[in-house]
């Protein structure tokens, strides 16, 4: 990892360092199959070895990273299978969660949702895309409310975003999906459960395949760069 990541002063909480690692593998810092020792994560962080074991704890939980017994632990790495299995499930849970936020919608929540896409709609860096793409699905989900099936929905998000290069491969489709924005927009609009569901999951299989085009190139660099 390069750089220092520094946690605000007083504040080295485990939510706080769990929430610091999670952002640096998702952000690429941590790269699949890398070893994550403690002392190098505590040094980097300028934290404590307790609060970093709990977090680190709290990223195997999520299954972010796994430990094992004579190399500490490790960033995990999906496999095709697993990429599709999380989407699949996502469709299943967010099917759900757009479904009932669909039906009991207020205007006030809709435009909120609406204020967040065009945001988005002119954001050209893809961190802030990336910020705001997750705010403007919770904000679809909210009025379902319903925080323990959005917690899931989350976990799931970065498991399959977790890699840098994966995440930025799907913002650069940003316009693409932008356009499934407007329709599960459109159908929420119209007080329409079902129709906001099956634009819902179009935009989540259009994801999925571009996250296993993106996984099925770089294991093909990996397998070829071994041959």
């Amino acid at each position: 990892m390069n750089g220092e990541s520094k946690l605000p002063r007083g504040q080295t909480t485990t939510d706080l360092i769990a929430d610091a690692l999670r952002d640096a593998i998702r952000q690429g810092r941590f790269g699949p199959g890398e070893d994550l020792t403690q002392e190098m994560i505590a040094a980097q962080f300028g934290v404590s070895r307790v609060p970093l074991r709990e977090a680190m704890r709290r990223l195997e939980a999520e299954g972010l990273i796994m430990f094992y017994a004579n190399r500490g632990a490790v960033v995990t790495e999906l496999s095709l299978i697993e990429v599709r299995e999380i989407y699949e499930l996502r469709i299943l849970i967010e099917g759900d969660l757009i479904y009932r936020a669909a039906r009991v919608i207020t205007p006030n929540e809709l435009r909120k949702t609406e204020r967040i896409h065009e945001a988005l709609e002119l954001e050209q860096d893809p961190k802030e895309q990336d910020a705001l793409n997750r705010a403007f699905h919770a904000a679809l989900y909210a009025p379902a409310g319903r925080p323990r099936q959005r917690a899931l929905v989350e976990n799931l998000r970065n498991l399959v975003e977790r890699s840098h290069n994966v995440n930025r491969s799907l913002m650069i489709f940003t316009c693409a999906f932008q356009q499934d924005h407007r329709k599960i927009l459109n159908a929420c609009r119209q007080r329409n459960p079902e129709r906001a569901r099956a634009r819902l999951v179009e935009h989540l299989e259009h994801a999925m395949k571009i996250a296993l085009e993106h996984l099925r190139k770089r294991q093909y660099k990996v397998e070829k760069s071994r041959s």
